[in-house]
């Protein structure tokens, strides 16, 4: 089962600039869904992802696709080359995302996101527009209905 208080935890011990979105982001937002990994958009200046790499290492963290759970060379050379790493840990996916479709970086979705506390840690989390965005602009047919639900919030309790 997955522990994404963990990873959560550790990323706002570290000091990490992030941003939750996705299916853990609707799901702080009042979803019913049960998300399979932990999306979180990453600021990627240099000194922000070194307490990323710093504050993930104790996590066992892995190529998600890769056959046999391959390791790789953490640095932030690889954050700087990729956009997107898929990861698995010990606590779960993890999805590092340096720019998302329909939201950016970081720095673009700050206006987008607001604070909710996680396990006892304050954290930013996308608001149900930018998330309901989002999840259109990726167009995926598994989202459909995410949309409609997401929507449904938005209008019952706004934002």
């Amino acid at each position: 089962m997955a522990n994404f208080e963990s990873l959560i935890a550790a990323l706002s011990r570290a000091r990490v600039d992030f941003v939750i979105v996705g299916g853990f982001a609707a799901r702080l937002r009042g979803a019913a869904r049960d998300p399979k990994d932990l999306d979180v958009v990453y600021s990627k200046r240099d000194r922000n992802v070194r307490r990323l790499i710093e504050a993930i290492r104790p996590y066992s963290p892995q190529w998600r696709f890769a056959n046999g759970g391959t390791a790789f060379c953490w640095g932030p050379a690889l954050f700087a080359e990729w956009d997107d790493l898929t990861l698995s840990t010990s606590e779960g996916w993890l999805d590092l995302i340096g720019c998302v479709v329909g939201g950016g970086r970081y720095e673009d979705l700050l206006r987008d996101s607001s604070r909710v506390t996680v396990g006892g840690h304050s954290c930013l989390c996308g608001t149900l527009p930018i998330l309901i965005k989002m999840k259109r602009a990726a167009a995926r047919p598994q989202d459909r209905s995410a949309i409609l639900e997401l929507e449904h919030l938005l209008q019952k309790h706004g934002e």
